[in-house]
C-alpha cells in the first residue's frame, strides 16, 4: 500500500469509515500515526483501534450513511475535509498529513448536536 497518493489514502479512509470496518480503517495508519482529538492525542494502532471502535459504537445506526463532505482540499501530502452528518454533527473537520501511503498525522474536531 506504499506510495499511494494523499487523495487515494483519504478516499480509502472515508470508504473504510463508512463501512464501519475498524480493521480496514487501520490499514491507512501505522504505529507511528497520531490523531489529535478534542480529548487529546491518540497514537499507535492499538489505541487508534480503540478510538475508532468507540467512535463507531457511539453513532446511531445508519448515521454514517448521511455523511456529507462539504469541502475537500489537497495539497501535496496534506488534506483537509469539512463535513456534516445532519441532525448529529452539523460541522466536523479533519486534517491529514500522509507519508509513504499512510496517515502520519490527523486532527479531528466536530460539533455534536445533542
Amino acid at each position: 500500500m506504499e506510495n499511494r497518493s494523499t487523495k487515494v489514502v483519504v478516499e480509502h479512509h472515508l470508504a473504510a469509515l463508512l463501512s464501519g470496518d475498524v480493521s480496514d480503517i487501520l490499514q491507512d495508519y501505522s504505529d507511528n500515526s497520531i490523531v489529535f482529538t478534542p480529548d487529546g492525542p491518540v497514537q499507535g494502532l492499538a489505541d487508534l483501534s480503540s478510538l475508532f471502535t468507540a467512535f463507531l459504537s457511539e453513532l446511531p445506526e445508519g448515521s454514517l450513511a448521511m455523511l456529507e463532505v462539504l469541502r475537500e482540499d489537497y495539497n501535496g501530502d496534506a488534506a483537509y475535509l469539512l463535513w456534516s452528518i445532519p441532525g448529529l454533527f452539523p460541522l466536523g473537520t479533519d486534517t491529514f498529513v500522509v507519508a509513504e501511503g499512510k496517515i502520519l498525522t490527523q486532527s479531528f474536531a466536530a460539533y455534536r448536536q445533542e
